[in-house]
């Protein structure tokens, strides 16, 4: 086996990141926003066992690529990204692997907070392939969300999908000159605003930080 082909269209469909939604909360203001059950953790994509067959096992490959055309998108029900790159068709033992790097060129990803939700825009990503069977590539995926602020700088929330396909991790961090908290963070998410401008119902974000991230 032996050449180059280029996908021109397609989607990978995967299942989202995982993520917890926010949990019960007793403030009724908070209430009314948020969603209080618990998803808990899943993979984003359901690994098939590889049969060996006697064509691959005979089979040598050789200067094989896969380029990744315009048209060609890693979706979800929370996600969708267009991909870009190539990868080059490997044989490992008896069986077949991928090397190379897929590129995240654009894309948004929408973070489920129960009945809040918030999308966030692609900026960067990869998904890398380590010529190892199997289909577990790594990610690095980041988006951004940007809360709008009234009197003073707009805050820039990222979400960073890492991990593995099969093993994923969802991180949020922010721009902010001096590091924030999950809590702060989810305070902007939810409210647009710091813990601070919203009283009593800042205490409810801790339990909600701990429970939507590990």
């Amino acid at each position: 086996l032996t050449g180059n082909t280029t996908i021109e269209r397609g989607s990978l469909y995967v299942q989202d990141a995982p993520q917890k939604q926010l949990v019960a909360l007793d403030d009724p203001d908070f209430i009314n926003v948020v969603d209080t059950s618990i998803v808990t953790n899943r993979r984003l994509l359901r690994l098939p066992g590889v049969v060996d067959t006697l064509l691959v096992r005979n089979l040598t490959v050789s200067n094989v690529g896969i380029a990744i055309g315009d048209d060609v998108w890693l979706r979800s029900q929370a996600a969708n990204v267009k991909l870009g790159g190539s990868v080059a068709v490997l044989k490992t033992g008896d069986r077949l692997a991928l090397a190379g790097t897929l590129l995240a060129n654009r894309g948004y990803y929408r973070l489920d907070l129960g009945l809040v939700q918030r999308r966030f825009d692609v900026t960067q990503g990869s998904i890398s392939f380590y010529g190892e069977p199997g289909f577990d590539p790594a990610l690095d995926i980041t988006a951004v969300h940007t809360v709008r602020q009234a009197n003073r700088e707009d805050v820039r929330i990222r979400a960073n999908i890492g991990g593995t396909l099969g093993h994923p991790r969802l991180t949020l961090t922010s721009d902010e000159r001096i590091p924030i908290s999950t809590t702060e963070i989810l305070s902007y998410l939810v409210f647009g605003a710091p813990s601070f401008a919203i009283g009593q119902r800042a205490e409810a974000l801790r339990p909600v930080a701990a429970a939507l991230l590990p």
